[in-house]
């Protein structure tokens, strides 16, 4: 307590009178009277710090009251100072954030006049393009739906939109859907690639409109096989839409499965899997169970558990889908279809051939009836149907099939404003359907012409069909000349199977007896392997796999034959020994031993991949006629053109 009292003044005082140095000491007992009495008068004591502060503490003792008054009126001036100073911020912000409402109200205003404006334009557009469909201007005769996407194609193609490069955007964004719709993939692309283009240099890279057709032309992509490009188109949309849109709005989820499903179209199944998992989980808590959405999820990860040979685990997940499409949808939705198809392909690879043949038979005549036969998705259960009944012997039944098909398919050809993909079905299913006596290759010949006419000689399938046509009907030259054509137009790029287009134009050669181009051709298609090279190259032994046809497309089969073999080694080790992937990889080792002459072994490896492929469940007729082909190939390097011949007729229809 006393060093508390005695602390400050009082403590300096004492400790001023005790100072050794008497210079330093209180010269006289008055002196240090005299401070003692600044102490009681709250005055600097001289024995303190000169500071300014000490100084200041003392005067304020000594005038409280004037302090505390000037203090609070210091306080009230300061502290309406600050509330001024606030409120004029405060305005300040408001009259910013009244003119940047203002301006966004303008700005909102003009955008949805624009909006308006445009969809005016289109609906307009719109409405002309189906006038065609009132009888007083079809004079009566019945207007089928690609004709008047045909017309609307036309009008669009003839810039009569060309004023308005946005309204013209969303034409082709609809009519590019809606080709989509009806199985025209080329016209799809067509109409979503001058789409992108338009948006992207209206409204950016990352518009919510550039991202929409972005989208949709990935679809188209890989509709049409062109996997790695629609991967890379999905990658970069959803990226944006993320950032833009959010991760769990409809049309990100709707990128991020389209991304899934160009992974597993290219073997990564894990990877889509995983994608496929994850919009599942998002849209079922967000949308529910029943949305359209969610349930077309559910069909894209059953899928890829069936690529992934997870046959048990997507059957029960199609099993529930095709419950609940058959009531929320209807029997008749071709949504509810492919659930259908895929559960029947699930049963089948699980040896179930009656139930599968049962749902194939469902799934074919729906979408016959709903899509129409030239349909490619009717051509789905179609091809696994004729399958199952042919693996079960029921040749009668595939004949009435196939007879079916093929009326249905003339009289799609007999309707005004047929389209070039509608006669090319029907010419190629009367030069290759089964049973042979239901072929007809001199009524085919006028649909194939047509087609290639109507189509512009811009698809190398349909040109590859007319070339068939000529061949049947007799007519060698020009059918080698067409052949020619075909794969030209195919080498330009797409997913073509010019592996099986030079095979043909091999065999006609040799009728020709020209047998120096017939060696040319033999070769090439030899080591032709290129439909689905990223896929092979993405399983195991894929860096050996790549290496290894590069050697071969140099014509260094020794260097070939190394990476190849030990590719195949790999594989055998790390996947089922009835895996198409170990086929594969086993008639491309035969390839390189053949280009060194060596026939004798590469035919003994060549018969026991073509074992392997008619073992593998994953084997569908494009993977077997590409082990077919190099078969061929093979003998026809050989020079034993009988058994060329017997395994070409081994090849399995397009």
């Amino acid at each position: 307590a006393l060093t508390k009292l005695v602390r400050g003044d009082l403590d300096w005082i004492a400790m001023k009178a005790l100072e050794k140095e008497r210079a330093l000491r209180y010269q006289s007992a008055s002196d240090l009277a005299v401070d003692i009495e600044r102490h009681l008068n709250n005055e600097p004591v001289l024995a303190g710090p000169p500071s300014v502060a000490y100084k200041l503490r003392k005067f304020i003792r000594r005038n409280r009251v004037g302090v505390a008054a000037g203090a609070t009126v210091a306080l009230a001036l300061l502290v309406g100072l600050s509330l001024a100073t606030i409120g004029l911020v405060q305005a300040t912000q408001a009259r910013s954030e009244l003119e940047r409402q203002r301006d966004a109200a303008e700005a909102s205003e003009a955008e949805a006049v624009q909006e308006a404006a445009k969809y005016s334009a289109v609906h307009g557009f719109l409405q002309e393009m189906f006038a065609s469909v009132d009888p007083r201007s079809s004079l009566g005769r019945d207007v089928t739906v690609r004709e008047v996407m045909n017309a609307a194609t036309a009008r669009v193609e003839s810039k009569a939109l060309a004023t308005e490069p946005r309204v013209e955007a969303a034409v082709r964004v609809t009519l590019g859907k809606a080709c989509d719709a009806v199985g025209l993939y080329m016209q799809a692309e067509e109409h979503l690639r001058a789409a992108c283009r338009t948006r992207r240099n209206l409204l950016g890279d990352e518009h919510a409109e550039t991202l929409q057709a972005q989208s949709a032309l990935g679809s188209v992509l890989s509709r049409r096989g062109k996997y790695g490009e629609a991967e890379a188109m999905f990658r970069k949309t959803s990226e944006a839409q993320r950032r833009i849109l959010g991760e769990e709005h409809v049309e990100t989820l709707a990128s991020l499965n389209g991304l899934g499903v160009s992974l597993w179209r290219q073997g990564r199944n894990a990877e889509a899997r995983k994608i496929h998992r994850y919009a599942l989980e998002v849209q079922r808590r967000i949308l529910g169970e029943e949305h359209l959405d969610t349930l077309h999820t559910r069909v894209l990860l059953a899928t890829a558990l069936l690529e992934d040979d997870k046959y048990a685990e997507a059957e029960q997940l199609l099993r529930e889908l095709v419950e609940i499409d058959r009531r929320v949808l209807g029997t008749e939705h071709p949504d509810t279809q492919t659930a259908v198809n895929n559960l029947a392909l699930a049963l089948e690879r699980q040896g179930q051939l009656a139930q599968a043949e049962a749902l194939y038979r469902e799934a074919f005549d729906v979408d016959h009836r709903v899509l129409g036969a030239t349909h490619p998705g009717t051509q789905i259960p179609l091809s696994n149907l004729l399958r199952v009944l042919q693996a079960g012997g029921k040749l009668e039944e595939m004949r009435q099939v196939v007879a079916q098909r093929n009326a249905y398919l003339e009289r799609a050809t007999t309707q005004p404003g047929v389209g070039a993909l509608a006669l090319n079905e029907y010419a190629w299913a009367l030069l290759t359907c089964e049973p042979i006596d239901l072929q007809d290759p001199e009524a085919a010949l006028p649909a194939a012409q047509r087609a290639v006419e109507l189509d512009g000689g811009r698809d190398p399938n349909i040109i590859d069909t007319l070339s068939l046509a000529y061949w049947r009907t007799g007519d060698l030259d020009r059918a080698i000349q067409t052949q020619y054509r075909a794969i030209a137009r195919a080498e330009l790029g797409g997913e073509y199977d010019i592996g099986k287009m030079e095979s043909r134009l091999t065999t006609m050669l040799a009728e020709s007896g020209d047998p120096a181009a017939k060696a040319r051709i033999a070769m090439k298609h030899l080591t032709y392997a290129a439909a689905e090279v990223w896929t092979a190259s993405t399983q195991s032994g894929g860096e050996l796999y790549l290496r290894g046809l590069a050697s071969l497309g140099a014509g260094d089969y020794v260097a070939a034959e190394s990476d190849l073999r030990a590719c195949l080694e790999a594989r055998r080790a790390a996947l089922s020994v009835r895996h198409w992937g170990v086929a594969d990889a086993a008639s491309l080792v035969a390839v390189s031993l053949a280009g060194q002459a060596r026939f004798e072994e590469a035919e003994a490896l060549l018969l026991e991949a073509v074992d392997t492929a008619k073992k593998s469940p994953k084997t569908n007729k494009m993977r077997f006629d590409r082990i077919l082909v190099r078969v061929v190939g093979l003998y026809e390097a050989w020079g034993r053109q009988d058994q060329a011949e017997i395994w070409r007729s081994r090849i399995a229809t397009k």
